[in-house]
């Protein structure tokens, strides 16, 4: 016990001894440029740079996640904007974001910066597809044993159905459709052209990822 107490008033003199420092951190305005938001990916439809400026706009603080901007890429875009010194991360996005949907890509990019006293900091944003694309591609064979069909495509949150009747025909116009990410399920469902009778099918398809083309 003896020991422990030396050593214990030892330490409390040499902390007695020293002198009080504050630790001062230097805080003040910087600014942000968002000087360009761009759209890459192997089918790209955005290419006006009005749909651009519809895009969404959402900048955090990174240490709270405390969200401290929400506009329009238009809002923004070549302006000085002012924030606290700090570092943040700016997401953008499109504005649509339905789970299924005829041609709507869905554009996603983010990138942090850090915040300066006293300087601007550029941004460019690259964005690329979030979600996936499907299209569908009949052979020969299975327009010859068919008459009326439609195939239906689902990822658990939303769905789209392609038609082939007798006056309408989504196949021939080669619509595409867009899914958010998750497991496609495609059911196929007609007439048989030798006798009328019904015939169905369907099948999965599991390896899924973003800026995917089934």
């Amino acid at each position: 016990m003896k020991k422990v107490f030396v050593i214990i008033m030892a330490a409390t003199a040499i902390l007695a001894g020293c002198k009080h420092q504050e630790l001062t951190i230097s805080e003040g305005e910087g600014s942000l440029q968002v000087n360009a938001v761009t759209c890459e990916g192997d089918y790209i439809q955005v290419t006006k740079a009005a749909e651009v400026a519809d895009f969404n706009i959402v900048i955090y603080r990174t240490h709270d996640q405390q969200i401290v901007k929400e506009c329009k890429y238009s809002d923004i875009q070549g302006q000085i904007v002012k924030f606290g010194s700090g570092d943040y991360r700016i997401c953008v996005s499109s504005p649509s974001q339905e789970d299924a949907a005829w041609n709507q890509p869905i554009y996603y990019g983010e990138q942090t910066f850090k915040i300066l006293a006293g300087q601007v900091t550029p941004v460019t944003v690259s964005c690329s597809i979030s979600n996936m694309k499907v299209s569908i591609t009949l052979s020969d064979n299975f327009k010859k044993e068919l008459t009326r069909y439609d195939v239906a495509v689902s990822n658990g949150k939303g769905a789209l159905v392609w038609e082939k009747g007798e006056n309408r025909n989504d196949f021939e116009e080669n619509k595409a459709g867009y899914f958010t990410v998750g497991v496609l399920t495609v059911t196929v469902s007609g007439y048989r052209a030798i006798d009328g009778t019904t015939a169905t099918s369907s099948f999965t398809i599991a390896e899924v990822a973003p800026r995917q083309h089934h």
